[in-house]
C-alpha cells in the first residue's frame, strides 16, 4: 500500500512538473509574459539600467542597449550567463497596466557582459515596456531581478502634430531694432608698415581726423567697435573711451557725447605682445548716426596715419602728425590669421515668455503623457503644478545640430474633467521659456557667444482614455503669449531678475485661473516662427537638479529699501 502510495505521489508530481514545463514553453511560443519562478543563485541583478538611464521616458535609440549591476553575499562569484526578457504593456487604468506581448526573449547567453543591445521586435513609438533579466552564477544556479520599465518617445518628424510658437522679437513691449548693430564690414586690419603679419613686439600708434560739419545735436548716436592684436586703448578728443584686448571680439564702445562739431581727432594705442615677430594690427568702424536717418561710417583703411612707438601726447587734437606715414593694409575682415571678427553691439535680454492653453478633457484619462522643448529653457506647469524635476532644461548643445525633447509621464490624476457642459475648458497648461543659450544676450562681454534665435516651443500632450481613444493637445497659434512677467531678464551668465510687482498683473492672474480668452492688451496669440535648424532628439542624460536649498544666515537692511542676504 505504502509503496502505491510513493509510486502515485511520484507520478501527480512528475505530471504537476510537466503540466508546468509546458506552459512556460507555450507562454513564451505564444507571446505571454513568464512569470518569475523561485531561483537559487547567489548573484543578484539589480540597479537595471537602459542606455545608462534608470527607468528613462521617451527614449528614441530603436536598439537600446540594457544593463545592470550585480551583487553576491559569496565572494569569488561571477555572472556566466543572462537572459534578457522585454515585452510591451499597456495601461488599464491610470494605475496598472497589462502585459501585452514579449517582444524580446534573448534566451540563455552564455556571457559575462552587462551592457547587450536590444534585439527584437521593432519598438514602437510613444510605448510602455517593462524588462527583466535572470543571471546564471558560477554553479550556473540562476537568479531573477526585479522589473524595470521604460517609454519609448517619438521617433519620426511626422509623428509631431505640434507647431513652434514664440514671439520673433525681444517683448511686446520692446523691438529688436536692427538699426542699432554695428557691422566692420569694408573694414580693414592695418598697421604701420607691411611687416604687420611678422611685426616686431611692441606699441604702435594710429589716428584718424574726422570733421564734422554738422550740429552735434543732429547726431543720434556714435558708435565705436573696435578690436587689436593684440590690446588697445582708444581715444577721441583727448578722452580715453575704452579698450579691448580680444581680437576675435571687437569692443563695442559709444562715443556720442565725445564728438563735437568741427575737426575730431580717434587716437588709437596698439600694444604687440610677445618675445619675436608675429602679427598685429588694427581693424574698426566709427558709426554715426543723424537724427535725420543718414549715417556716416569712418573705417581703418590706408588713409589712417600711424608710426611705431608712443610718442607723448598722440592723443590730442593739437598733436603734429604730418611726419607720421600712412598705415598699410594687412588683411581684410575674415582674412587670415584673424578670421572673422564679431562686431555686434550685446542683443538685449528678452523677459520670460508665458504661454498657455486652455482645454477641456472628455472624461477620467489612464494616460497623460507630454513632449516638450522649451528653447532655451523651460518650466511645464499643469493646472498650476509644476511637472518634473528638472532645471535648466533642456541641455545645452548645437542647436542647429540637434534640438533635445523632453518626454514627461504626468499623473492623470492632475487632469480634471467638469461635468458643466458650460465650462468646457476646465485644464490650463503654462510654458516658461527663458533664454538659456539658444537666445544669447551677451556677444562680447566676457567672450562672444553664439544665439540661435529668440526663445521658441514645441509641445505635444497626449492623454489616453480607457476606451482607447486619444485626445492630443499641440501648441499651435491658438495658445495665448505674454511677456509682460515677473522674470524680467535671464541668462546664464548674470542669472536672473524678479520683479514681484509683476506677479499681480493681468497676466499672471490669467494664468492661475482657469478661463479661457484673454481679456488683456498684454496678451496676445503666439506667433507661428520658423523650426530650429537641428534634428529633433530625445534627452537621453540625466537632468540637472535642485538637490540642496541652502537659507541665509542673516537677512540686513543696510540703508532704506536695500537688503543684504548673507
Amino acid at each position: 500500500m505504502l509503496n502505491r502510495l510513493l509510486t502515485f505521489c511520484f507520478v501527480f508530481t512528475f505530471m504537476v512538473l510537466a503540466v508546468c514545463m509546458t506552459w512556460v514553453c507555450t507562454a513564451q511560443e505564444t507571446g505571454q509574459v513568464v512569470t518569475p519562478i523561485p531561483a537559487d543563485g547567489v548573484v543578484k541583478p539589480y540597479q537595471l539600467r537602459v542606455e545608462f538611464l534608470t527607468a528613462p521616458q521617451g527614449i528614441d535609440e530603436l536598439k537600446p542597449r540594457f544593463s545592470w549591476k550585480l551583487k553576491s553575499d559569496q565572494n569569488d562569484q561571477t555572472q556566466s550567463a543572462y537572459q534578457i526578457i522585454v515585452y510591451r504593456t499597456e495601461r488599464t487604468t491610470s494605475t496598472d497596466s497589462k502585459q501585452v506581448e514579449i517582444v524580446w526573449d534573448s534566451g540563455k547567453v552564455a556571457e559575462n557582459t552587462v551592457l547587450v543591445e536590444y534585439a527584437g521586435k521593432p519598438l514602437l513609438p510613444k510605448s510602455e515596456y517593462m524588462w527583466l533579466v535572470i543571471i546564471w552564477d558560477k554553479q550556473d544556479n540562476k537568479q531573477w531581478s526585479s522589473s524595470s520599465t521604460f517609454t519609448t518617445g517619438i521617433f519620426k518628424p511626422e509623428q509631431w502634430q505640434a507647431k513652434w510658437i514664440g514671439l520673433d522679437d525681444v517683448s511686446l513691449e520692446e523691438k529688436e531694432n536692427e538699426k542699432s548693430k554695428v557691422s566692420l564690414d569694408g573694414a580693414a586690419w592695418i598697421w604701420t608698415n607691411e611687416k604687420g603679419l611678422n611685426a616686431l613686439p611692441g606699441h604702435a600708434v594710429f589716428r584718424k581726423t574726422i570733421d564734422l560739419n554738422e550740429s552735434p545735436l543732429e547726431i543720434n548716436k556714435a558708435t565705436l567697435a573696435l578690436t587689436a592684436d593684440n590690446e588697445f586703448t582708444a581715444y577721441l578728443n583727448n578722452k580715453q573711451v575704452g579698450s579691448g584686448s580680444n581680437f576675435k571680439t571687437a569692443k563695442i564702445i559709444d562715443v556720442t557725447e565725445y564728438l563735437k562739431q568741427g575737426k575730431n581727432v580717434l587716437a588709437v594705442d596698439v600694444a604687440n605682445h610677445g618675445d619675436a615677430p608675429n602679427p598685429a594690427g588694427l581693424i574698426g568702424v566709427l558709426r554715426i548716426q543723424y537724427k535725420n536717418e543718414t549715417e556716416l561710417s569712418i573705417k581703418t583703411d590706408t588713409t589712417w596715419k600711424a608710426i611705431d612707438g608712443l610718442p607723448e601726447g598722440f592723443e590730442t587734437a593739437t598733436f603734429d602728425d604730418s611726419a607720421w606715414k600712412n598705415t598699410v593694409k594687412i588683411a581684410d575682415l575674415g582674412g587670415s590669421p584673424w578670421g572673422n571678427v564679431s562686431a555686434n553691439t550685446s542683443r538685449p535680454s528678452p523677459p520670460a515668455r508665458f504661454l498657455t492653453k486652455s482645454f477641456g478633457i472628455k472624461g477620467k484619462p489612464i494616460r497623460a503623457t507630454a513632449y516638450i522643448s522649451g528653447l532655451g529653457y523651460y518650466e511645464l506647469l499643469v493646472n498650476n503644478k509644476k511637472i518634473g524635476n528638472h532645471v535648466l532644461d533642456p541641455v545645452l548643445t548645437d542647436y542647429d545640430k540637434r534640438v533635445p525633447y523632453v518626454t514627461y509621464d504626468i499623473d492623470p490624476e492632475v487632469l480634471q474633467s467638469s461635468d458643466n457642459p458650460n465650462f468646457k475648458f476646465f485644464n490650463k497648461i503654462v510654458v516658461k521659456l527663458g533664454n538659456g543659450r539658444y537666445y544669447a544676450p551677451r556677444t562680447n562681454d566676457p567672450i562672444a557667444t553664439r544665439t540661435f534665435g529668440f526663445p521658441k516651443l514645441l509641445f505635444q500632450f497626449e492623454i489616453q482614455y480607457a476606451d482607447g481613444s486619444t485626445q492630443t493637445v499641440v501648441s499651435d497659434e491658438n495658445w495665448f503669449l505674454s511677456t509682460n512677467t515677473s522674470i524680467r531678464d535671464n541668462n546664464d551668465y548674470d542669472g536672473e531678475i524678479y520683479d514681484a510687482r509683476k506677479s499681480k498683473v493681468p497676466f499672471s492672474e490669467f494664468v492661475k485661473a482657469r478661463i479661457v480668452d484673454a481679456p488683456f492688451s498684454e496678451i496676445v496669440k503666439a506667433q507661428i516662427v520658423d523650426a530650429p535648424k537641428g534634428k529633433l532628439v530625445a534627452q537621453m542624460m540625466q537632468p540637472m537638479r535642485v538637490i540642496e536649498e541652502i537659507a541665509p544666515v542673516s537677512v540686513k537692511e543696510v540703508k532704506p529699501g536695500v537688503w543684504v542676504f548673507d
